[in-house]
């Protein structure tokens, strides 16, 4: 019988907890587009929470699979995210600030402004655990003057997803303060 692409994911992700797949069969289940890579980086970072091993082999095969097949520009810096999600997990936090990185130039390289953006997220709570509270703040602050007041209109996205990130980038801001002794709770 047909499989619906949710459970060829499922199948996917049952495989990837045993040993990794390889592109012939994110081809074979129809997952070797951009929107079939993307689902599959979907899937690897719901996987980073129960199985970090599992969801990092998912988004190498959907790296790999991205290259193979020309899309990883497009592709590219998803996988890349997820890939630093991995790291992160695994304590190699150096590895996951150089993917962050990547992923932050593939996503403005494309014109994805708005990931580019988010990608600071991650930097901050990155370098807060390394140490590096300044470059922590500095990442904050580059999300909180992009969407600030003066620069509204540059970042295309609802009110909401606005206030949602600037919302956690003002959070993450003040734990830097405060990892920093600038200030008392």
């Amino acid at each position: 019988p047909d499989m619906t692409a949710g459970q060829h994911l499922d199948r996917l992700a049952a495989a990837a907890s045993a040993a990794p797949p390889d592109v012939a069969v994110l081809a074979a289940l129809g997952l070797s587009d951009a929107a079939g890579l993307h689902a599959v980086i979907d899937l690897a970072r719901r996987e980073m929470r129960d199985d970090p091993g599992a969801g990092a082999r998912l988004a190498r095969l959907a790296r790999a699979a991205a290259v193979a097949a020309g899309l990883e520009p497009e592709v590219g810096p998803a996988a890349d995210y997820a890939l630093a999600q991995a790291s992160v997990a695994a304590g190699e936090l150096q590895e996951a600030l150089a993917l962050l990185d990547r992923a932050r130039t593939g996503f403005a390289a494309a014109g994805d402004t708005w990931s580019a953006l988010r990608t600071n997220l991650g930097r901050t709570n990155i370098l807060n655990e390394m140490g590096r509270h300044d470059d922590a703040l500095a990442a904050s602050r580059a999300i909180i003057e992009a969407l600030g007041p003066a620069s509204a209109p540059a970042v295309d996205r609802t009110e909401e997803e606005r206030t949602e990130l600037l919302a956690a980038a003002e959070q993450n801001s003040a734990l830097c303060h405060e990892l920093m002794g600038g200030f008392e709770l």
